[in-house]
C-alpha cells in the first residue's frame, strides 16, 4: 500500500544511520557517530511514537494525509511493515514496555502455513 510517509523506507533510513554512525566511530569521528546515532534514534523514536498501534501490536504501512498536519497512520498493516522496524530497531521494551511480545504476537497470528505472507521486500 502507497502512503505519503513509509514505514519500510523510513525503517531503511534508520538502519542506514545507525550503521553509518558506527562506521563513524570505528573511523574516531566521534562527533559523526553522535549526530548519525541521533538520526536513528530520531526515526525510530518517531515510528513508535507515529505509526505503532499498541493495541494490535503492529506498524502502519505508513502515513497518509492531504498536508503534513493531516498525516495520520494507514489502515494496513502489512508483515513487512512490522519485520522491517523490527530489524532497524524500532522494537524497544524500554520505550515501550511489551512491545516485543505484542510484535510477535502480530507476527504469528500473520503467517500461513508457516510462512507470512509478504512482498519481494521482504
Amino acid at each position: 500500500m502507497l502512503s505519503n510517509v513509509s514505514t519500510i523506507a523510513n525503517a531503511y533510513i534508520a538502519q542506514a544511520a545507525s550503521r553509518v554512525s558506527d562506521i563513524a566511530r570505528w573511523l574516531g569521528h566521534a562527533d559523526d557517530a553522535a549526530h548519525f546515532a541521533l538520526v536513528s534514534e530520531t526515526i525510530l523514536g518517531a515510528m513508535r511514537a507515529r505509526l505503532y498501534n499498541h493495541s494490535a501490536g503492529t506498524f502502519a504501512d505508513g502515513l497518509n494525509g492531504a498536508t503534513k498536519k493531516d498525516l495520520a497512520p494507514s489502515d494496513h498493516q502489512a508483515i513487512q511493515s512490522i519485520i522491517f522496524p523490527m530489524m532497524a530497531g524500532a522494537v524497544n521494551e524500554s520505550e515501550v514496555p511489551g512491545m516485543g511480545a505484542a510484535v510477535v504476537k502480530a507476527l504469528r497470528a500473520k503467517r500461513v502455513s508457516g510462512n507470512g505472507p509478504s512482498s519481494c521486500m521482504a
